[in-house]
């Protein structure tokens, strides 16, 4: 269901981005993808350019959806055969890949993705954030809260003496004692474990299509060798 196009040039080029648009434009000029809506479709364009050999793979329609979080896996694989020059037995192993992955189905990663009226990628909307309770700041705030009421109460009482030993609360006209002790009769602990949490997000990445010169989107990658 999809048009596939190997194509094999000497092309003297400067910057990578020269290969891609050679692909993207020899697939767009000559036609492929015609029968499909959004121009479905793949090359695999190699770069015989003695001084720099190169290859990559270009995917246009809903090709994306199936191979763009693939294109890596799939030029890492067929690399030994295309800098050896076993061009025949990397383009069918490319072939094998491509037919494996499409029997797989669309992968997770482009779960919810479209494509516009131009086969470029459409990211699916993005679910509202929800609020979470910053709980660190509502610890802080409530110990300042707690540090402030305190200290306000304690600066109303500051004219009170303050007793720390039993003989403080005595009243010595009263009671008469000839002997006293010190005795340890009981010990009592109290522990208060404070646990803090925090909650966080993580951004992940994303896929996009670039535009071509004919208009249309396309998605694509490539390996020197």
């Amino acid at each position: 269901k999809m048009d596939l196009v190997i194509v094999t040039d000497n092309l003297p080029y400067v910057n990578e981005e020269d290969n891609v648009t050679y692909a993207e434009d020899f697939y767009d000029y000559n036609d492929f993808g015609l029968n499909t809506k959004h121009y479905d479709g793949i090359v695999l364009f190699r770069n015989t350019y003695q001084l720099d050999p190169y290859y990559n793979m270009t995917l246009t329609g809903e090709a994306q959806l199936y191979y763009t979080p693939r294109i890596d896996d799939i030029l890492d694989t067929i690399y030994s055969e295309i800098k050896n020059k076993q061009y025949y037995n990397g383009f069918k192993h490319f072939i094998e890949l491509l037919d494996n992955y499409y029997e797989t189905g669309i992968p997770s990663e482009m779960e919810g993705y479209t494509l516009d009226n131009t086969g470029h990628l459409v990211a699916p909307p993005k679910p509202p954030k929800e609020y979470k309770v910053p709980t660190v700041w509502m610890i802080i705030t409530a110990i300042l809260g707690t540090s402030i009421f305190t200290g306000v109460n304690v600066k109303k009482n500051k004219m009170v003496t303050h007793a720390y030993e039993a003989n403080d609360f005595l009243d010595k006209s009263t009671i008469n004692y000839t002997k006293k002790t010190d005795d340890l009769t009981n010990t009592f602990v109290t522990h208060h474990i404070i646990s803090s949490g925090s909650s966080g997000g993580s951004s992940g990445g994303g896929f996009s299509s670039h535009t071509g010169s004919s208009g249309f989107g396309h998605s694509s990658g490539g390996r020197h060798g």
